[in-house]
């Protein structure tokens, strides 16, 4: 189980199905305990139990939304995106069940991932210095993932009494992570950052363990990466990029862009709520 937890995290975007792969063995292994799913379901808490049905209704979302298809052979295979929240409610059970805890699997997983995703993303820019960075998948997706281990990281190096090295391994980990988000060109997934510094700050100003040298360590890491590496230039075009699109949106009506496109879609979006709030 812990394996499976730490090639999802590793690997999950850029190892081709690794993903499915590592779900359907945690569903077969939470079919041993399938006698006690009604047993186990009983005993969880009020949390645990609006976290399991919150998964029965996204997936009943997706099975409602069918109202809305045109083309079915494309929905039905958007309906595993769906199924694989019904999916972890076994698997729940089976930790439950357990009484296993995977936390440490899983920040294990998270600060590995750190050089693997860096190698995979370095490796992409020097071949192909025009297109963003990813593994086997989406860039957005491989950029979405990095972005999570990193805060997966942050919460385990604040919220724990590590040694020096250790402190330092996270370090590392999260500057490779982040330096593999930089270079997928994800825009989404870099605003998460700045909240992620955000509400680390805030916890450890809360807990009285804001230093001075932690803060200057940070600035001295960001802007290092910044100036020394191509970072800041893909920073700097991707956000003038962005800008450019934005607002030729609004003053040309232009929409066949990246963020044109999105912004047309939540335009769409919002007139069709107006004219069926209910539907």
């Amino acid at each position: 189980m812990g394996l499976g937890i730490i090639l999802l995290a590793v690997m999950g975007t850029s190892v081709r199905h690794v993903s499915s792969a590592m779900f359907a063995l945690l569903f077969l292994l939470s079919l041993s305990v399938i006698m006690s799913w009604p047993k186990v379901f009983s005993s969880l808490t009020k949390l645990e139990k609006l976290l399991v049905l919150s998964f029965v209704l996204y997936t009943v979302s997706g099975l409602l939304s069918y109202y809305n298809v045109d083309d079915v052979d494309k929905y039905i295979k958007l309906l595993e995106r769906y199924f694989r929240f019904l999916i972890a409610i076994p698997i729940l059970l089976l930790m439950i069940k357990k009484n296993t805890s995977l936390m440490n699997c899983l920040y294990i997983g998270a600060a590995l991932s750190g050089p693997f995703l860096f190698v995979i993303a370095l490796n992409h820019y020097l071949q192909y210095p025009d297109q963003p960075a990813k593994g086997y998948y989406h860039h957005i997706i491989f950029a979405q993932l990095a972005m999570v281990n990193v805060g997966i990281m942050i919460v385990y190096l604040i919220t724990n009494d590590l040694r020096r090295m250790v402190q330092f391994g996270l370090l590392v980990s999260i500057s490779c992570g982040l330096a593999a988000v930089i270079f997928s060109q994800a825009r989404g997934a870099w605003i998460v950052f700045p909240v992620y510094l955000f509400v680390a700050f805030m916890y450890l100003f809360k807990n009285g363990k804001l230093r001075l040298n932690t803060v200057i360590a940070l600035l001295v890491l960001t802007a290092t990466m910044v100036s020394v590496t191509p970072i800041g230039d893909l920073i700097k075009t991707r956000t003038d990029a962005a800008y450019s699109e934005v607002t030729a949106f609004y003053n040309d009506g232009e929409y066949a862009t990246s963020v044109g496109a999105r912004l047309a879609m939540w335009d769409i979006a919002l007139d069709v709520w107006k004219q069926h709030p209910v539907l």
